[in-house]
């Protein structure tokens, strides 16, 4: 996916220190049906005014939802709901900025940092450079800007 690249840790930068996200998905009786893990950035690390300066949580007016639902029962329309998988891995980071997150446990190499290309999960501005992103290109479908 082209998230990261492994590069030599540049002076004078800091790297935001990253942790796994383990998970144990269960069937209803309890038996283990996969074990996932993911890869995030330590965001709560990061310091508003020094690491970053704008953050942003997309929300809706209520007033809009009511409208589009009194919209779909005059119209007779469908609705449909969607979600853009794993949409923090599909933003670029910022033109000229430059994220060095820490190697995680069990692949360190020292004096090694990533690199990020793309936003990750915990990254405080992910957000921002999710929407700030023209178009995403997901199983086919495409964010309109």
């Amino acid at each position: 996916m082209g998230v990261w690249e492994v590069v030599e840790h540049p002076e004078g930068a800091s790297g935001i220190d990253s942790t796994w996200a383990f998970r144990i998905k269960c069937f209803p009786d309890g038996l283990v049906k996969k074990f996932k893990a993911h890869f995030c950035v330590r965001g709560d690390q990061q310091v508003h005014g020094i690491d970053f300066f704008e953050t942003y949580a997309p929300v809706v007016q209520w007033t809009m939802v009511r409208l589009m639902l009194i919209l779909e029962v005059l119209l007779s329309l469908k609705s449909k709901q969607g979600d853009i998988t794993a949409a923090f891995v599909h933003a670029d980071v910022e033109e000229g900025e430059n994220i060095y997150v820490e190697m995680p446990c069990g692949v360190r190499k020292q004096g090694k940092v990533l690199k990020l290309k793309k936003t990750m999960y915990g990254y405080a501005k992910a957000r921002v450079c999710v929407t700030n992103t023209g178009r995403i290109v997901v199983s086919g479908y495409l964010q309109k800007s």
